[in-house]
């Protein structure tokens, strides 16, 4: 420790290290990210690491061995995302972080479409619906839908999902019988 000039020593110096850092992951998915905080090669326990994955923050309190993990939602807009972890010091070890970088990546998804067959009346009604790839709906999504006979196009309506990812086309009324590509 150096002097300082009240004649007090300096917080010791402290290292933190990554355990595990993903380089990259899916929205929606999780990551799990662990360090560990050390000074002088001891580690340091009892101590808050403060982990950042974009604008989620995450304090965890170090174990015997001085390590902490944190595990995100990825639930950030998909791109490169800033990750760090720090430790932000005490009167006797000094501050410290860690940094590198992430990438969110957009989840898989597919649309369904029910009943693949309709009858034609008023009240006729098709439902598509926005899944992941674990076939949960995917809500407050926008939704093109556009309808086809041979080559031409009879209706085209972007519409925003529901809470379990449905938007509801109602087509009774609005089209002739015959057979169409939705």
């Amino acid at each position: 420790s150096l002097p300082t000039l009240a004649g007090e020593t300096a917080p010791a110096a402290t290292t933190i290290s990554w355990l595990t850092a993903p380089a990259s992951g899916i929205f929606a998915g999780q990551a799990t990210f662990a360090a560990q905080l050390t000074s002088g090669g001891a580690p340091l326990v009892g101590e808050v690491l403060n982990f950042a994955l974009g604008a989620q923050k995450i304090p965890v309190v170090t174990g015997a061995d001085g390590s902490a993990a944190a595990t995100f939602l990825l639930s950030d807009k998909p791109g490169e995302l800033p990750v760090t972890v720090a430790f932000a010091g005490t009167d006797a070890f000094a501050a410290t972080s860690a940094a590198g970088s992430f990438l969110l990546g957009k989840q898989a998804a597919t649309i369904e479409m029910a009943p693949a067959t309709v009858r034609q009346s008023s009240s006729a009604v098709m439902t598509a619906t926005l899944v992941d790839a674990s076939s949960r709906g995917l809500r407050d999504r926008a939704v093109l839908v556009v309808m086809r006979n041979g080559g031409a196009m009879l209706m085209s309506k972007a519409l925003t999902t529901d809470f379990r990812g449905r938007v509801l086309l109602p087509v009774g009324a609005t089209l002739p019988a015959g057979n169409y590509a939705v």
